[in-house]
């Protein structure tokens, strides 16, 4: 089965309770489904955070261009060094949701391969669900671990965003002050 680990140390199928195995499958599969579930909440976060950094640039340089050909306001006072990190803090922000929505890749479970097999192999149903709670655990491993790469790419994004602004609003408060 694909993303499935041999364990040599495992009890001869003989061995295992069938319902047992049933319920351990059971628990296994609403185990990937809520995995599924929160790398949706992670990608619709993320997708919501670079509409967000798409819209607070749009505005900035809608505005840059505005104050560019105004008579009356002089754009080079709020060109400083905050605004010009700001502004690259929210590139940076916009560049990691990005990243964050399209690298995830889930282990949601069987694949065509794995049912053919199934098929071709005709496995006993104790032996398939000895072999399925393999590949099941498998593939809990690999998105904990996709899971904790999103969450971490989500919140440097995050983080960039919530300074990008605060250097912002600071950049353009300095000719005031």
């Amino acid at each position: 089965m694909s993303g499935s680990s041999g364990d040599s140390g495992s009890k001869d199928p003989e061995e295992h309770d069938i319902e047992s195995l049933r319920l351990s499958q059971e628990e296994a599969r609403a185990v990937l489904d809520h995995q599924i579930e929160s790398f949706r909440r992670i990608d619709d976060k993320a997708a919501k955070t670079f509409r967000l950094n798409g819209l607070l640039l749009g505005l900035i340089l809608t505005a840059v261009s505005l104050l560019a050909r105004s008579q009356s306001l002089n754009l080079n006072v709020f060109i400083n060094n905050w605004t010009l990190a700001g502004i690259v803090l929210l590139l940076i922000s916009f560049i990691l949701a990005i990243i964050t929505y399209t690298v995830t890749d889930v282990n949601t479970g069987l694949n065509g391969n794995d049912i053919n097999r199934l098929i071709d192999r005709k496995y006993p149903e104790k032996d398939w669900l000895i072999l399925l709670l393999r590949s099941e655990a498998a593939w809990m491993r690999e998105n904990e671990d996709r899971q904790d790469t999103n969450a971490t790419l989500l919140s440097a994004s995050h983080l960039c965003l919530i300074f990008g602004v605060v250097f912002l609003a600071i950049g353009a408060a300095i000719p005031y002050l």
